[in-house]
Formats: C-alpha cells, sequence, structure tokens
C-alpha cells in the first residue's frame, strides 16, 4: 500500500466559549441556501465533547461532503475536519484538503467576524518532520498497519495491534502515532482513537501489581 500524506491539523482560537462560537456558526450556516447543518452537545455521553457537522448541498447518507466543527474538553480551540465525495477513491493532498477546509468555513468565519467584531482566523499545523519508529516497531507496526482492515478492524487486526503495543520497548512520542496511521490509510478518526487507545494501554502497563 502506498503511504499517504499526512493531512494537516486545523483550528481557530475562537475565544472564551468555544460551544457558543460553534453554535453561532451553526446559525450563520443555517441561513445558506442548500447547506444542511447538524449540532450535537455532550457527545457519545462524554460531557464537554460536542460537534457540527456542515453538508454541503447535493449530500447523501452514503457520501457526504462538508466540514465538522469540533469541540473537545479541556481544549481552547475549535478544531475543523473535512470530508468529500471526490475523496472516496483518492485521498487527498495537504493542499487539497486545506483548501477544501478554507471553501467550507471561509465564507462563515468572515460572516462571523463582521456579525461579532472578531478577528477568528484558522490555523494550519506545520508539515511535521515523519517520525522514525524504532526498529522492532517498525516491523510490529508494518505487520498490523499493512494487513488491518482499515475501516472496521477484524479481530486479527486487534491482536495485531496489542502485540504492537506490548512489545514496544518505549512509549511513542505523543502526536506521532496518529499521522503514521493517517499515512497507511486510516481515517483521522480512527487514527486518533487508535492513538488515544495507545497510549491509554500504556498507562495500563505501567501499573504495578
Amino acid at each position: 500500500m502506498k503511504d499517504r500524506e499526512a493531512l494537516p491539523d486545523i483550528d481557530i482560537a475562537a475565544g472564551k466559549d468555544p460551544l457558543l462560537f460553534v453554535k453561532r456558526m451553526v446559525s450563520i450556516a443555517e441561513s445558506e441556501p442548500g447547506v444542511t447543518v447538524e449540532l450535537h452537545q455532550d457527545t457519545f455521553g462524554k460531557e464537554g465533547l460536542h460537534f457540527a457537522n456542515f453538508f454541503l448541498p447535493g449530500f447523501s447518507e452514503n457520501i457526504r461532503s462538508g466540514g465538522q466543527l469540533i469541540v473537545r474538553p479541556g481544549e481552547a480551540r475549535v478544531f475543523a475536519e473535512m470530508r468529500s465525495a471526490a475523496w472516496q477513491s483518492d485521498h487527498p493532498t495537504r493542499n487539497e484538503y486545506t483548501a477544501f477546509c478554507k471553501e467550507v468555513f471561509g465564507p462563515l468565519l468572515r460572516a462571523y467576524n463582521k456579525a461579532f467584531g472578531t478577528h477568528y482566523r484558522m490555523r494550519v499545523s506545520r508539515p511535521r518532520a515523519g517520525y522514525q519508529l524504532p526498529p522492532q516497531s517498525k516491523r510490529l507496526f508494518e505487520q498490523f498497519s499493512i494487513l488491518a482492515n482499515t475501516h472496521t478492524l477484524h479481530p486479527l487486526d486487534w491482536e495485531r495491534f496489542y502485540l504492537f503495543v506490548r512489545n514496544n520497548r518505549r512509549e511513542l512520542p505523543e502526536g506521532t502515532l496518529r499521522p503514521l496511521l493517517i499515512q497507511k490509510g486510516f481515517s483521522s478518526e480512527m487514527a486518533q482513537m487508535l492513538s488515544d487507545l495507545y497510549h491509554h494501554l500504556w498507562n495500563f502497563k505501567r501499573l504495578k501489581f
């Protein structure tokens, strides 16, 4: 499998009340013709986790183009993530992903700033130098990532993932696993979930019984 270019993190410093910012962005988008908006608060039973979906005209349940604004517990910034029907068969480049985010949220953000007298801007993370896994970790990671069903993990995929975690001699630095997984074809959401799980399992490994 050809490695995919890691996509950037895009976020907005939206003042002291990120949820209020998202609600106002939803109200602005609702006035746009053809745009469908969904607001979800305290999602998955997790207090403080909120997100809003912004679907462009012509979306269907199977193919959705648009973006998502996400408020995470304890995070001061609002995060933006994008999806496009054009990416169903071809992973976007970093530039394509960034341009689409600006196309969707740029006009809404300009309308927000005009309405509320703010100067909020999107921040796009800089490309990070690729982290080099130690040889043993790399071998286990390749076994997991190459064989894995990147959309829905099979029990054997989970077994290979657990072997990767268990046999790492040293915990990977925070933030390095997610881009490695994205390069191997995992979605941003799946990569974030596995990255969080990886560090949770390392915390478990450090417990003394």
